[in-house]
């Protein structure tokens, strides 16, 4: 996941084009999303909050059923922690995981964040962390960005995973350029999430978000390329 430092006064990101979904046109587009699991107990309908164009993210109800989550096993002997020092990333991964495929059939189409059509139909990379804690203070963490190539998908692999358990918060709409000064951005409020276990958040990487201070939370991070790099 590539992260940037922002120190300067303005921003650089380019906006996102695509409209934000309703949850209801979300579900003509893409059919039926109620599912069973197999014990024959009813999994919640998949839904969506968040303005895409505006905010630059959208958190998804449902994304995953948890008996997915719970039968995924992420091999934990093999680690690295990120240069931010706020995740631990298992490197070995998860055999025979069956979350990407469950989103790719039933979730990422619905994501309005910039990806073209086919990107949304595509297998995204997938990889597995944990946040790391911090004793310093959420108002003294530094801000943090990537280039504007990917949407990033959070999957929550504990319950719940909120800021007490690492979950970053964002800036909404820091994506957008825009004549405000990155002073300015910064005192803009931040948004904090609350997902449930399967719950899913998707942003766009241009969009400034920090790590506050807690840690422990288990998640799984899915990764769509916009288009691929240039070979010039």
């Amino acid at each position: 996941m590539a992260e940037e430092l922002i120190a300067d006064n303005s921003t650089s990101a380019k906006g996102i084009t695509a409209d934000s979904v309703a949850i209801d046109s979300a579900r003509t587009q893409c059919g039926d999303l109620e599912k069973r699991s197999s014990d024959a107990s009813a999994s919640e309908d998949i839904s969506l909050e968040g303005d895409a164009r505006e905010d630059g993210y959208i958190l998804i109800k449902n994304a995953i059923p948890k008996d997915i989550i719970t039968q995924t096993e992420v091999d934990t002997s093999d680690s690295k922690v990120a240069k931010d020092g706020r995740r631990k990333h298992f490197l070995r991964g998860a055999p025979n995981e069956k979350i990407r495929e469950h989103f790719r059939a039933n979730v990422s189409k619905l994501i309005p964040l910039g990806l073209p059509k086919e990107r949304t139909e595509m297998t995204p990379e997938i990889e597995f962390w944990e946040f790391l804690p911090d004793s310093r203070s959420s108002s003294t963490a530094r801000w943090l960005a990537a280039d504007e190539n990917f949407v990033y998908v959070i999957i929550a692999m504990s319950e719940p995973l909120s800021v007490n358990e690492g979950l970053q918060e964002f800036v909404p709409g820091s994506h957008i350029p825009r004549t405000q000064t990155a002073s300015g951005i910064f005192r803009t409020p931040t948004k904090q999430f609350t997902l449930h276990m399967g719950w899913g958040l998707a942003w766009t990487s241009e969009l400034l978000y920090k790590f506050p201070p807690g840690g422990g939370g288990l998640y799984a991070l899915l990764i769509y390329r916009k288009r691929e790099p240039s070979l010039i």
